[in-house]
């Protein structure tokens, strides 16, 4: 039998080791995928738990209006001298729409979840002018002025908390329960008034108790629509088809105004009947307003954490294969799997501490705990204190820089990118002068 080259035997030991370890990575990284459908779960379980105490204390609200809708009676003769009378309705929008509210805020908790809720006053004024109407009562077209109803559409009526009046040129009407402003639901509050057409200007104001959460929007029905919010909340999200002409964020919260003319609302401002162009989805398509979301919830920082595990498990592995390269350490599979298993322990010690303490404290004990026992295990492993300590130290250095890649969000890429091109130019330092072609046997 052909005896094999000696180099080529130790060469064959060499990539057989680096085969193992990289399957051994592998399975270390997909435990950590592991613990990332339980993240999955528990956000889950904050979404379901969020969306009941919706339900019970108010859902997030979208205000539209008030909006004038009136009746019309079209007659029309048929062929033998029949009268028919069919019943539309004409839209009317307001010319100027202003919205002022201070929303204060507020975390209501079911076992380890948060969910933010706010109350507030919907302070509104405005006008209508008839003069937008070009539509006049005719022998076949009565325009019963008399049967207008003034409508104000919020999406969920539970959140007003209490009764309010609607000041319509100095009078006041007790707003009623629905709306009849039926191009969108009939989920609001409204009031029926007598219009006189040769009245061309009428102002209204009201002030609307609301109760909602995690959001509130509005709907620019106006020809010019402006929107003042201030609220204790810190960190708002601001959302929908228009954003804020001027906000201002401090510690104590955010102020922020909005003004949306008609090019933005890109509305008729009176139809009747049905309008094509006009429906629900349309309608609520240009909504826009604030959420009240948490920054960045623990959930996304432990999920954003196990993107980089495979880095953690990577260069630890490397520093024990070098230990053994450099120094002729034998170190057995079974003991990489225990330390790879260790390092997707951290996450799951991650998700466990952060419900009940917070992401930063959590963090600290998890590191301290995963630190100290991989520390522990490298002293009898890598057979000298000073090795294991090298070992704790990458570990300290990985999961502080871990952390500052999490808190800087959207430079995080950047600075990835500097520590792999780090560690990978001080491995080749290192190596920069072995024989890879002469290493001693690394596992016999």
């Amino acid at each position: 039998m052909q005896e094999i080259p000696q180099n080529l035997n130790k060469n064959n030991q060499l990539m057989s080791k680096l085969l193992i370890l990289s399957i051994l990575v592998i399975i270390s990284w997909v435990a950590t995928m592991f613990v990332r459908g339980i993240i999955q779960d528990r956000e889950n379980n904050q979404e379901t738990t969020t969306t009941e105490i919706s339900e019970q204390w108010s859902r997030p609200q979208i205000i539209a209006g008030p909006v004038i809708t009136i009746p019309i009676e079209k007659t029309s003769v048929t062929s033998t001298g029949e009268k028919i009378v069919n019943t539309t309705t004409l839209t009317l929008l307001p010319q100027k729409l202003s919205y002022e509210s201070q929303i204060e805020s507020q975390l209501l908790t079911r076992g380890v979840y948060d969910t933010p809720v706010y109350t507030s006053h919907i302070n509104g004024s405005g006008n209508f002018d008839l003069r937008d109407i070009e539509l006049k009562s005719s022998a076949d077209t009565k325009i019963l002025w008399d049967q207008a109803v003034v409508s104000i559409n919020v999406s969920d009526t539970r959140g007003i908390s209490s009764m309010f009046d609607l000041t319509l040129n100095n009078s006041k009407y007790q707003m009623l329960p629905s709306s009849e402003f039926s191009t969108l639901d009939k989920s609001g509050v409204h009031t029926n008034i007598a219009i006189d057409p040769d009245q061309s200007n009428y102002t209204f104001s009201f002030a609307m108790p609301l109760k909602g959460s995690r959001e509130i929007s509005f709907l620019p029905l106006g020809e010019d629509t402006d929107v003042a919010l201030m609220s204790d909340w810190k960190a708002p999200s601001f959302t929908g088809e228009f954003l804020p002409t001027e906000r201002n964020l401090n510690e104590s919260g955010f102020e922020a105004t909005w003004k949306i003319t008609s090019y933005g609302k890109n509305l008729p401002q009176y139809w009747v009947g049905s309008y094509s162009t006009v429906d629900n989805d349309s309608l609520l398509s240009k909504a826009f307003g604030v959420g009240l979301y948490q920054e960045v919830d623990f959930y996304t920082m432990v999920d954003r954490s196990t993107k980089y595990s495979i880095l953690f498990i990577t260069l630890t592995f490397l520093t024990f294969f070098m230990y053994e390269v450099l120094s002729g350490l034998r170190i057995h599979p079974v003991q990489y799997l225990l330390v790879g298993m260790a390092i997707a322990l951290f996450y799951l010690l991650l998700l466990s501490f952060v419900e009940i303490i917070g992401f930063l404290p959590a963090y600290l004990i998890s590191t301290v705990a995963i630190t100290t026992l991989i520390t522990g295990y490298c002293f009898g492993v890598l057979k000298a204190k000073k090795r294991a300590f090298a070992i704790g130290g990458l570990l300290i250095a990985l999961y502080a820089y871990l952390y500052i890649l999490l808190q800087l969000e959207q430079l995080s890429l950047l600075f990835g990118s500097v520590l792999l091109f780090g560690v990978l130019t001080t491995v080749m330092y290192i190596t920069r002068n072995l024989d890879w072609y002469s290493l001693n046997k690394i596992n016999k």
